[in-house]
């Protein structure tokens, strides 16, 4: 008897390791229409996305994170998947708000911009020829910074306010990703 090895007749039983194969192989067969629909329903809800989206700068991964992160957001509390279903809604709603400001420029403060604009003059913008060269320099200037024999002190307090801008562009990009990395992986648990 070369098929009974450790008490197990191997004859009754050869059948078993395909048995798997041929279920997952029934499952997908029966449920290829739903698989299909809710790829044509995926491809409807991504399509406004694609169509405005661009491989040449990073906002554009921005707002594809943006828009899964809405998605998923929207599927946990609709379909109550988790116990702490809410708690993670917010956790997602707070990093899809970072993701707005980073996309949408919300860094820009408009108040202290303004006073600026208001103690040194309207911005002059000209495009100058570079001597010997095809190549121009963009050149700007604030009226009455040029006025007053100020431009290097109004460049000065130009430049602060641009750097607070980018401090709070980076602050928010720390944040998203300290956040993403602590509560990720949570919110399929």
């Amino acid at each position: 008897m070369r098929w009974q090895t450790d008490g197990v007749d191997r004859k009754e039983v050869w059948w078993k390791p395909y048995y798997y194969k041929v279920l997952w192989m029934y499952q997908d067969v029966v449920s290829l229409p739903r698989k299909v629909w809710l790829f044509v329903k995926k491809v409807v809800k991504y399509a406004p996305l694609l169509w405005s989206d661009r491989d040449f700068d990073y906002s554009y991964i921005f707002e594809v994170l943006r828009f899964k992160l809405k998605l998923t957001r929207e599927h946990i509390i609709d379909h109550n998947i988790l116990v702490n279903a809410d708690e993670v809604g917010k956790e997602i709603k707070y990093a899809e708000d970072i993701l707005d400001r980073l996309t949408t420029q919300g860094y820009y403060d408009e108040e202290a911009h303004q006073k600026h604009e208001e103690k040194w003059g309207e911005s002059v913008w000209n495009m100058k020829t570079i001597e010997g060269s095809t190549a121009k320099l963009l050149d700007s200037y604030r009226v009455k910074a040029r006025e007053l024999g100020l431009e290097d002190q109004e460049r000065k307090e130009e430049r602060r306010l641009h750097e607070a801008d980018d401090a709070a562009r980076e602050k928010d990009l720390d944040d998203l990703f300290v956040h993403l990395r602590k509560h990720i992986e949570g919110w399929w648990c």
